[in-house]
């Protein structure tokens, strides 16, 4: 190419989106004197103390004595309380961890003493991830490690850095073997025999030796298949109807016939106590398991972990129990069992989304250097872009843009982008590749390098 690199890259990228809820509150009123302007902490990377600053203003006649709070645990306020005087303003710092969270992120902070209602302000931001994808996994499925070991590993893979170097374990369950690779970018882990039945999620902490980020987290997740255990792992309950007294039974069977013993059950997040008793059925080897539901526990969808000790086998099993509980029926209904659920059926014939809108170009950046192209269309699911250069097609590459390069919205239009290397130098040849930047925080390339000499 003659100095020129173009890419037309139609792109529907695929969203998983990591959401944190942020706390609504209601529409002021129309006397309230409490105005608050939200902040923006930019855009940072995972396990980094972000902060921004934010304002609030007193448009009332009187002083407002004000506490701020933080929603989620580990944020903080500064002033956390202060008395704001009539027609004044004043700054409150922010400071949030990020932690293991990626993507677009608003934090909320709770204001109390400007009303019966609280009000909230919002830190918003982006959070990124060093590595190309900022939740690595470890996936063993099922497995029965009493007899045979599994070993599965993942590598580090990162666009921002030749090698992500694993520098030391910083933690990891008691039944997780965890073991940096000889490469140092990569991390083992193998399950112990002795790891409680059922399924297991856990998380591995890794520091690692990058400038923009110091720890990487590693979801290590399967189920263990031991003797004994439910026909299904998670179990599910189906509909409960609303009752006085609700008892559900869940069968637990040895997989060899053999008798065994329900011991203590514990459970933190679900209101039931808990019993055995044998099953109705000929063969040996079945016990039920017996679930009390307490009247505290609330009406709708619920996932419970419990934990059943098996005494005589020295042995715990991590049951996963979900299903509906019905509300308790009101006055002049007959039962909670006729609750009716609304189900969304599918348009066997999906109409198409409205006519497209044309094309946007941006147009071309001023000075010369190789100039990139792309296009890409139903970017919804995208943050931004990120162009890398090397000078072989095997890298290392550098990122080009410190800051990400933004989106251009366009409804269900397509947006033709463009790029120029100012700082390459003339007759040299360079590779790049387009990165996207999902609002996930994940990252991905749009192509493989392409070749172009800088005219």
């Amino acid at each position: 190419m003659s100095g020129r690199y173009t890419a037309a890259i139609l792109f529907a990228p695929f969203l998983s989106m990591l959401t944190m809820t942020a706390v609504a509150a209601a529409a002021p009123a129309a006397d309230d004197p409490l105005t608050i302007q939200d902040c923006s902490y930019g855009d940072v990377y995972q396990f980094s103390t972000a902060g921004c600053s934010a304002s609030l203003q007193n448009n009332g006649e009187k002083p407002l004595v004000l506490s701020i709070t933080a929603v989620q645990p580990g944020n903080t306020a500064d002033p956390a309380q202060l008395t704001l005087a009539p027609h004044t303003h004043a700054d409150v710092v922010t400071r949030v961890r990020t932690d293991n969270v990626a993507g677009e992120i608003s934090w909320s902070f709770r204001i109390e003493g400007a009303g019966k209602d609280p009000h909230f302000l919002q830190a918003h931001g982006f959070i990124m991830s060093v590595l190309d994808e900022a939740h690595p996994k470890i996936e063993f499925g099922s497995i029965d490690p009493a007899r045979a070991s599994v070993t599965k590993s993942v590598a580090f893979a990162s666009s921002l850095e030749h090698r992500v170097r694993i520098k030391t374990i910083l933690s990891s369950p008691e039944f997780v073997h965890a073991k940096i690779g000889d490469d140092a970018n990569t991390l083992s882990s193998e399950i112990d025999a002795s790891a409680p039945w059922g399924p297991f999620d856990e998380t591995v902490k890794v520091a690692v030796d990058t400038p923009l980020q110091k720890e990487v987290w590693v979801e290590v997740k399967g189920n263990v298949e031991g003797d004994i255990g439910p026909k299904e792992n998670p179990f599910w309950l189906g509909t409960i109807p609303w009752q006085p007294k609700r008892t559900l039974t869940v069968p637990l069977t040895d997989r060899e016939g053999r008798d065994f013993k329900i011991g203590a059950v514990t459970s933190k997040e679900f209101a039931a106590t808990y019993d055995s008793a044998d099953c109705n059925l000929a063969e040996t080897g079945c016990k039920n398991l017996l679930i009390h539901i307490g009247d505290s526990q609330p009406a709708g969808f619920f996932k419970s972990e419990l934990d059943v000790a098996l005494p005589d086998r020295k042995k715990h099993l991590t049951l996963t129990l979900w299903g509906v509980l019905d509300d308790k029926p009101r006055p002049g209904e007959t039962s909670a069992s006729t609750t009716m659920t609304k189900v969304k059926v599918p348009d066997p014939n999906p109409k198409a989304d409205g006519d497209a809108p044309p094309m946007k170009v941006q147009p071309d950046p001023p000075g010369t250097g190789p100039l990139l192209k792309w296009v890409i269309a139903h970017q919804d699911g995208v943050r931004g872009y990120q162009v890398f250069r090397g000078d072989s097609s095997e890298g290392p590459f550098e990122l080009m843009n410190a800051e990400i390069f933004p989106t251009v919205q366009n409804g269900n239009g397509s947006v033709a982008y463009r790029w120029r290397d100012t700082k390459a130098v003339q007759g040299q040849t360079y590779w790049y590749y387009i990165a996207v930047l999902y609002k996930s925080g994940d990252r991905r390339a749009l192509s493989g390098p392409q070749k172009t000499v800088a005219k």
